[in-house]
């Protein structure tokens, strides 16, 4: 296209990703995304039949371990834009490990179109008498189909 400043497209009236990119959108700087196949090939298309929808969480997010998988409220209120745990409700009993939020079920499922999104979130603890714990374990858990993604940040 002419005098571009967008990496990714090309074509007259720039209505088209150029080879290792897709996903055309006049909301990505670049105006495609860049090709992510774990090396295997720089060529990429966007599947067909499918709709961007932008996500924002609900009011209410649960909690989960990651042994059981069971979603847990007790405890968990919003207040302001924050979601809160007071773990002085929360029943621990049959729960081992760290407990996760689990974000909403529009989150869950084929998420193809998610690809170049951004998860950002804030995490803080208090403690009541001052003193407390972190540990190591990963703040984010992501799974797909047979892989999961442990980070630790």
């Amino acid at each position: 296209c002419v005098m571009s400043v967008q990496a990714g497209v090309s074509g007259r009236r720039c209505e088209e990703c150029v080879s290792g990119w897709f996903a055309l959108s006049d909301q990505n700087p670049n105006g495609c995304s860049d090709c992510f196949c774990s090396g295997l090939s720089k060529e990429c298309e966007e599947q067909g039949g499918l709709t961007r929808v932008p996500v924002s969480l609900g009011p209410v997010l649960s909690l989960v371990s990651l042994s059981s998988q069971q979603r847990v409220l007790s405890g968990v209120y919003q207040q302001g834009g924050d979601m809160l745990l007071d773990t002085r409700q929360l029943n621990s009993s049959g729960f081992a490990g760290p407990l996760y939020w689990r974000l909403p079920p529009q989150t869950e499922g084929n998420q193809l179109m998610s690809y170049g999104g951004f998860l950002s979130y804030i995490i803080t603890f208090y403690a009541e008498d001052g003193s407390g714990l972190s540990n190591q374990e990963p703040q984010v858990v992501m799974r797909g189909g047979t892989l999961r993604k442990h980070t630790i940040f």
